[in-house]
């Protein structure tokens, strides 16, 4: 992320939320979790909120891939903790959409991120436009 948006430490920003615990192998040597796991989090939202808006992905004619993540890690964090994230749809181009998520530990915001997606012909591999109706699950769950 080029600017952070503030709005992006607010817990009321987000509408869909996911779970997980920091595990013990999630821990670098210095202590803290590391900035991959914390990206792990990251990825285990966005496939929350597509098995939500599309039970049977990502077995289907159109898949999200994703192809830009900007993340900013903001706070340590350390075993043992829960954390939250939270994800909202920021935007939609033809093919693509656009998220941010926050990690939070309590009040405290851990990281967040923006991320593109682009949606994909499962066969071809191509960019297609996004379905309306699509549009309109995605955006019911995290808009």
């Amino acid at each position: 992320m080029s600017k952070l948006d503030p709005a992006f430490l607010a817990r009321a920003t987000y509408k869909f939320w996911h779970d997980d615990q920091v595990r013990f192998s999630d821990l670098d040597a210095l202590g803290h979790a590391n900035n991959l796991s914390i990206a792990q989090y990251f990825e285990n939202i966005r496939v929350s909120m597509f098995m939500k808006a599309m039970p049977e992905w990502p077995h289907c004619n159109g898949i999200f891939v994703l192809v830009h993540i900007s993340a900013d890690y903001l706070s340590e964090l350390h075993y043992p903790a829960l954390v939250q994230t939270g994800l909202k749809v920021t935007g939609f181009g033809a093919s693509s959409m656009k998220m941010a998520s926050a990690v939070f530990r309590d009040e405290t915001v851990v990281a967040a991120c923006e991320t593109v997606s682009v949606f994909i012909d499962e066969t071809t591999r191509k960019p297609v436009t996004i379905p309306q109706d699509m549009r309109g699950k995605i955006l019911a769950i995290a808009g």
